[in-house]
Parts: structure tokens; C-alpha cells; sequence
């Protein structure tokens, strides 16, 4: 397993606080990855014609430190589009083991031009499994239920990411080990559901609750009954059915066990008032603020934990979940069998001169500093690789029996 952190939180244009590091699971603990959807970073007109602000960079900046730096945690691709921002942070120790990296921006204002709703979508490979973060920021209001399933349904169809790689859900030699190398002129659209063996949706999905009042509500979350209180929530219903109408097909949540995101008065911790905010709308608590995954078959993830933190910089609280996926990983006497085994493969084959420069190109990279410290394999030589301009695909490279 390796441990992924999935932080949200719409900070209303609020800017950056101190002491996020229990928010980020850091305090204590050093996750392999961690992931933060923003929302409502910026929502000024500027923000909106640019899609790129100082705030942003600012809230990039400022999380960052709190990781610890560069010299803990790499940043990849961070992308903001107007006020939403997705922030992918890979633990400096293992950086170099994630490959084809790709993002893209749905729009999802109005006439899908402009980015003050919208998803952003990151995908990459790591350890043999390949994995998507989405951040999201759906249409607001009680009546938009529909629409927001319509949001999700234009992300999943409309998310497409361009790769080199030749078969990304299959796994192979080729994609567990080196295989960035790969320099495929026909590049590869990789889209969310068909290529991914795991999936995490997360930011300010809207979603609220349907047929109970702000009376009964607040009842129901000084009693800490959540369980009743998520039998009226539409999130909650939508997933319930989705075998039914094929929105959010195959994602889970995890256990909710916390009261609802939304709406605060800033500052405090108390619900906003039933009168209405300064726009005459009310706004009924709810649970705005959700974490989604997804796994194919042959891939498992358990949640370690989900949970609220009480920073009261906007009228939404942050939330984040741990989520613990398998992958690959072969190390020590494991990963010494394992280069014995290829090399012999790799020396069976007829033109052996490009086999050994086969097994540098897409092994060596995964294993260089042990096999160079533990001087395993005759005559190996790190050059090779950068002599061998492979276009092999799968069908064309030896198989071996793993033994996993």
C-alpha cells in the first residue's frame, strides 16, 4: 500500500492560514502523496479573464512550505482555472518513480467557456497501477441536483489526457518499470474510466440535502445522527442508485462521520442564519465537501481515514481523506531475484546486443542505485540506455513470470 491524502477545501477568497499541516496529514507523518483540491481561490474579474492569479501562487507557495519544501515533497503540474486549483505533491523519496504525467481543464461556465466552474484533471504511473485526481467545482444551489450529475457525466466523457505511453491499463514490464522512456510518435488519448486503475474525485461537489428542514437538520447534527441526516442527502441518494442511472457507476465515498461543510458564518462556528445570506438565498447545512474514488477490479484501496477540520477562514470547513491503494513493489532479496531472472530472459533472446540495451532502457531506471551499488549484473553499463531508441511494444519484449 501507499498512503495518498486528499485535501479539499473552498477558502472563499480567503487567504492562506497557518497550522494546515493536521489538514494535510503531515503532522507526524509523511504521506508517499498528497493531493488538494482549492476552490474560490480567486473569483475576481481579473481572475476570470486570466484563470491565473497571485493568489494562487501564493496558496501554492504557502502549502508547499508547509510540506516541508522541495526537499520533502515535489510539486507536479499545479494547475489553477479562475478559482479552482488542483495540487499534486509526490514525497521527494519516491518522485522519480512517477511517469507520464498529464493534465487537463474542462470549463464548465457558462457555454463551457469560462473556468469559474470547472474540473481539473491530473493522471500519472507509479509502481505499475495508474491513477487520475480530479478537482472539482460543481454548480451550487438545492434545484441544481440534476445539473451537477450532468457535471460529472461531461467530466468523465470529456477528460482526455495525451501520453506516449503504448498500453497504460495493462500491466507490463513496460509500464511498472522505465517506461517514460517509451517514444511512441503516435501518442496515446488516455480518457478517466478506461485507462485508470484508480480514481479520486474531490473538491466543492454542491451536493445538498433534499426534503428536510434547516430545523430538522440542526436537530439531527446537535444529536450527531449523521447516519439519518445522509438519508436525505442527494450525494448520497445518486450514489445509492447509480446502478440504476450509471452516474457515479463504481465510486464509493467513505464513511461519513462528521457534520455538515456548509454554511458557516466566517469566523465562527455557527450555521449560517435561516433569514438568508446577503444574496436572500438560505442556505440549509449541508454536506458540500466530499471525497470520491473509484478502483477496477483488479485493484483495491482502502480508506484509513475522512474526516472535518475546524479552520474557520470561509463559511466551508476542510476536509480530507486517507486513502491507501495497492501497487507494485519489489525490493531487496525480492527485487535481486527479480533482475536475475530478467537478465537471463533478456540474454535468450536472438539479437542479444539489443536485449541488454532492452533491459537498461526500462529496467535500470527503476532499479539503478541498487543494482550499482550491489554490482549484480555483468558487464552492466548505465550508458546503454541513452544509446537505445526503443519503439518496442508489448508483443515484442520477452514475458516473464513475475511470480507476484
Amino acid at each position: 500500500e501507499v498512503e495518498i491524502v486528499c485535501a479539499t477545501w473552498n477558502v472563499g477568497e480567503g487567504a492562506p492560514v497557518a497550522n494546515m499541516e493536521e489538514w494535510l496529514g503531515v503532522r507526524g507523518k509523511k504521506p508517499d502523496i498528497i493531493v488538494v483540491s482549492l476552490q474560490e481561490v480567486d473569483m475576481s474579474m481579473r481572475s476570470i479573464a486570466s484563470e491565473t492569479s497571485q493568489k494562487g501562487s501564493v496558496w501554492l507557495q504557502n502549502i508547499h512550505q508547509q510540506l516541508g519544501g522541495a526537499s520533502a515533497y515535489q510539486a507536479v503540474n499545479p494547475t489553477q482555472v479562475v478559482g479552482l486549483m488542483l495540487l499534486v505533491f509526490i514525497n521527494s523519496q519516491i518522485s522519480h518513480e512517477v511517469r507520464h504525467v498529464a493534465s487537463d481543464v474542462i470549463r464548465q461556465g457558462k457555454a463551457g467557456l469560462i473556468g469559474n466552474k470547472a474540473g481539473i484533471g491530473l493522471r500519472f504511473s507509479f509502481r505499475g497501477k495508474s491513477f487520475c485526481f480530479i478537482s472539482v467545482h460543481f454548480l451550487p444551489n438545492q434545484e441544481n441536483w440534476l445539473k451537477r450529475n450532468e457535471s460529472f457525466e461531461h467530466l468523465m466523457s470529456e477528460l482526455c489526457f495525451e501520453t506516449s505511453i503504448q498500453d497504460d491499463g495493462v500491466f507490463s514490464l513496460q509500464t511498472a518499470y522505465g517506461a517514460a522512456t517509451i517514444t511512441d510518435p503516435k501518442k496515446r488519448k488516455i480518457t478517466v474510466l478506461e485507462h485508470h486503475d484508480y480514481i479520486v474525485l474531490l473538491g466543492d461537489l454542491n451536493y445538498r440535502l433534499e426534503g428536510i428542514s434547516e430545523h430538522d437538520v440542526k436537530g439531527l447534527v446537535a444529536a450527531r445522527n449523521y447516519r439519518q441526516l445522509l438519508s436525505y442527502d442527494q450525494l448520497a441518494m445518486t450514489l445509492s442508485s447509480a446502478g440504476r442511472n450509471d452516474v457515479f457507476k463504481g465510486f464509493k465515498e467513505p464513511v461519513i462521520d462528521f457534520a455538515p461543510t456548509y454554511k458557516y458564518e466566517r469566523g465562527t462556528s455557527e450555521y449560517a442564519s435561516s433569514v438568508g445570506d446577503e444574496k436572500g438565498k438560505k442556505r440549509i447545512p449541508a454536506w458540500c465537501d466530499r471525497v470520491l474514488y473509484y478502483c477496477k477490479e483488479d485493484s483495491s484501496m482502502r480508506c484509513a481515514s475522512y474526516n472535518r477540520y475546524e479552520m474557520l477562514l470561509s463559511d466551508h470547513r476542510p476536509v480530507s481523506a486517507t486513502l491507501c491503494p495497492r501497487v507494485w513493489s519489489i525490493t531487496g532479496s525480492d527485487a535481486q531475484s527479480l533482475l536475475n531472472t530478467l537478465w537471463t530472459t533478456a540474454e535468450t533472446i536472438e539479437e542479444k546486443s539489443w536485449s541488454r540495451r532492452w533491459f537498461h532502457r526500462y529496467l535500470s531506471p527503476a532499479y539503478s542505485s541498487f543494482v550499482t551499488t550491489q554490482g549484480l549484473l555483468p558487464g552492466f553499463r548505465m550508458q546503454e540506455a541513452s544509446e537505445c531508441d526503443a519503439n518496442w511494444r508489448d508483443t515484442y519484449l520477452p514475458k516473464v513470470n513475475l511470480g507476484l
